[in-house]
Formats: C-alpha cells, sequence, structure tokens
C-alpha cells in the first residue's frame, strides 16, 4: 500500500510555508514565453543567411527584417533572444590570431656550429 503525506507534512519537511508553496505553483503554471513567436520568426531569418553551416546574420542584420515583419523589440531582447536560439554569427570571428609576421623562415646557408 502506497503512503500518502499530505502538503502540510511534505512543506514543514522541506521548511516552505504554505502561500510561497502556492505561489510558486500559480507561476509555474501561468509561465508563457511571449516571445515564442517572435523567435519563430528569428530562426527562420536566421536560417535564410546561413553559409557554409554557420550563421551570418548579427542583430543589426535580422533587427530591420524582424521590423519589416512586424515586430518591434530593443536591441538587447533580440540579442538575449538570439543567444538563447544559438544564432548568433560566428563566422566572422574566426581569425582573432591572425597578425602580420614577416618571417620568411630560414633564408640562405646557416653555418655549422664549430
Amino acid at each position: 500500500k502506497k503512503e500518502r503525506y499530505g502538503i502540510g507534512e511534505l512543506l514543514k519537511t522541506i521548511d516552505l510555508k504554505r502561500p510561497t508553496y502556492y505561489d510558486e505553483r500559480k507561476r509555474i503554471i501561468n509561465k508563457n514565453d511571449k516571445y515564442a513567436d517572435v523567435k519563430v520568426v528569428i530562426k527562420e531569418i536566421a536560417e535564410k543567411g546561413k553559409w557554409r553551416g554557420s550563421y551570418t546574420y548579427g542583430y543589426r542584420r535580422i533587427m530591420p527584417l524582424l521590423e519589416k515583419a512586424g515586430y518591434h523589440m530593443a536591441e538587447a531582447t533580440l540579442r538575449r533572444l538570439m543567444n538563447e536560439l544559438g544564432v548568433q554569427p560566428a563566422m566572422y570571428n574566426r581569425r582573432k590570431n591572425n597578425h602580420y609576421s614577416s618571417y620568411k623562415g630560414t633564408v640562405g646557408k646557416v653555418a655549422d656550429n664549430l
């Protein structure tokens, strides 16, 4: 036979107040993503700008396309949503360590160490 415990007993065990429990439960049930439809549009736009398997459109390029589609938001919000979706352009950040070097290797003959 299964043992049943009441909410009060469980809350006493984990040291949580009853109003806090019901408040959190209500918050979890009513949680809906207000940017769900915008995320779909952002993902579609980013997929159009894919090149060689990586995303090329950044937030500055996506912003006017979103506004054309009828969605207005702050740049910070768009950047946060792009981060959540994982659609940042990685293409232009690849070559951080490429800097000019005039080194041409060993030129000419090197004398033996006597």
